[in-house]
């Protein structure tokens, strides 16, 4: 009986690590997904920038220009 206890006993602890690093790894990929890093990333290490007026083409449902 004692074994099983300290086998419970374990397997409660490996779940509350698991269960916090679950909860870090939620906050990373928020932190990975927050639009203001993605910007920044694509501005800065992609040197992409916002494109004119003029080089945007909207599609229709279709995929045709309108």
């Amino acid at each position: 009986m004692t074994d099983l206890e300290y086998k419970v006993a374990e397997e409660m602890n490996r779940k509350e690590k698991l269960l916090e690093e679950q909860r870090k790894l939620k906050v990373e990929v928020a932190t990975l997904k927050a639009p203001n890093r993605i910007d920044s990333i694509a501005r800065e290490r992609l040197q992409m920038v916002y494109p004119q007026r003029e080089q945007i083409i909207h599609l229709g449902e279709n995929g045709d220009k309108r």
